[in-house]
Parts: C-alpha cells; structure tokens; sequence
C-alpha cells in the first residue's frame, strides 16, 4: 500500500485580502553605527539652532602651535587652524578677515 501525502501551499502575504497584492520584500536590519562628536551636534543644531553646546570641547590641538588668551593656533605641513573666541552672538557677517602670506587679521564690525 502507498502513502499519499498531501501538499499544502501556504498563500504569499498579501496587503489587503482583496486586493492579493504581495507585499514587497524587507531590507535586512543593518546594525546602527555610533554617531561622531561632528554628527552628535550637527543633530542637536538641527533640533534646536539657537541653543548652543557646551559639555562638548571642539577646541583644536595646540601640540604643534599655541595658545594665547584670544586664540589658539596649531600647524602643519601644508595648513595652519586658528580658533579665535568670539563674543556671544557674533554673526559670521560682523567678521572681517584679511589672509596674507604671512599675515592673518581679524575684525569684528562696530
């Protein structure tokens, strides 16, 4: 005597019963990458502009440069950084910068 056995067909998922339009396949979950200090606040200037952040030091590295009470300044081969404290409030369009081969001046208007 032979067994018989009976295939059962499962039907795809569909969106709607009706409709039996399958639903489109699912990206697979890509595991979350830890944010940079830079995307850090860039997400929080995004979500808030006008509060600024200070538990974070994006002072730059004086290892090859100096540090005086108005700026700091760090070089290498080919570029030199200059960070420069600026008043609250200062607005990029108050500021006037003149670049010289061996000279760097910097303004605030009034």
């Amino acid at each position: 005597m032979e067994e018989v056995k009976e295939e059962t067909k499962t039907a795809p998922v569909t969106r709607d019963a009706l409709t039996k339009t399958p639903l489109p396949p699912q990206p697979a979950a890509q595991p979350k990458k830890e944010m940079t200090i830079g995307e850090k606040m860039d997400a929080m200037t995004a979500a808030n502009p006008h509060q600024a952040r200070t538990d974070i030091d994006k002072s730059i590295s004086t290892y090859n440069g100096g540090t005086t009470q108005k700026y700091k300044w760090s070089q290498q081969i080919f570029n030199v950084d200059v960070q420069i404290k600026l008043p609250s409030g200062t607005k990029a369009r108050q500021i006037i910068c003149t670049i010289k081969t061996k000279h760097l001046k910097v303004m605030i208007k009034g």
